[in-house]
């Protein structure tokens, strides 16, 4: 019994290191050559905020703040820490633009009294009335959460919000309404694309990605769509670089 007992345990942590193992193996090989994300660094017309291992930004406005994507945090203290650090309250969030409506990107929403703009296509991901068709998301299911997108656009509406313009370019493949998000010369692109260490760009991560192909098809066309003026490039989860590094993104 004792030598049964023991074997038991012995397979019991194997499968454990390998359960483990293949979890660093999955995590580096996905997010290993990430450029990191920098807290409070500043990007264009914004703040980066670092929430967990994804990223909002905070643009200030004449008498608030706006926010790209709303972090996975469903308390806000990353976001509270770093509004007030920057002289802001939850209360001064004007407006929520969506990148996309992953749960990693809307947590904090519940916290706020604030409208959220999002792509009509998102606006059943957010609410979490259905399932991302991804691999993730097939997995996970659909979840609601009681969010609702107040103000659904379509691609190439411009917005301004306290004397702030704000574009959503329509940019789907991660999810079926993944916005470009245009504010001065800086474009938020959420999920939809990441930058390796040296700075160039890789499409969207496959296994929580609907439609690789068009996801790199719509970053392959980007820049074409974008104001001339635009020159940094702002993820959900890498460090942002530059409008010329998109340029040269040829899908992969």
């Amino acid at each position: 019994m004792k030598r049964f007992i023991l074997g038991g345990l012995a397979l019991l942590a194997i499968g454990s290191l390998a359960v483990v193992g293949t979890a660093i193996y999955l995590y580096s090989s996905i997010f290993g050559s990430h450029a990191p994300l920098e807290d409070g660094l500043i990007v264009g017309p914004s703040t980066l905020i670092v929430d967990g291992f994804t990223a909002m930004y905070s643009v200030p406005t004449d008498s608030g703040v706006l926010l790209i994507d709303a972090g996975m945090d469903a308390e806000g203290k990353a976001l509270q820490a770093a509004l007030a650090t920057q002289g802001f309250t939850l209360d001064d969030v004007l407006a929520v633009f969506l990148t996309h409506g992953h749960g990693d990107h809307i947590a904090a929403i519940p916290l706020l009294n604030a409208p959220i703009y999002a792509l009509s296509a998102e606006s059943d991901l957010v609410a979490g009335t259905v399932a991302s068709d991804s691999l993730v998301g097939g997995m996970v299911g659909a979840a609601p959460t009681g969010i609702e997108v107040t103000f659904p656009v379509e691609d190439g509406t411009k917005v301004t919000v306290d004397g702030v313009e704000v574009q959503l370019l329509a940019i789907p493949g991660h999810t079926p309404g993944s916005a470009a998000i245009v504010i001065t010369d800086t474009v938020f692109i959420g999920d939809s694309g990441n930058a390796h260490k040296d700075g160039s760009v890789h499409g969207a991560t496959g296994i929580f990605s609907e439609d690789l192909d068009l996801n790199h098809a719509q970053l392959t066309g980007l820049t074409a769509r974008l104001p001339p003026e635009v020159s940094t490039v702002a993820f959900g989860h890498t460090a942002p670089t530059t409008v010329d590094a998109l340029g040269a993104f040829r899908g992969d």
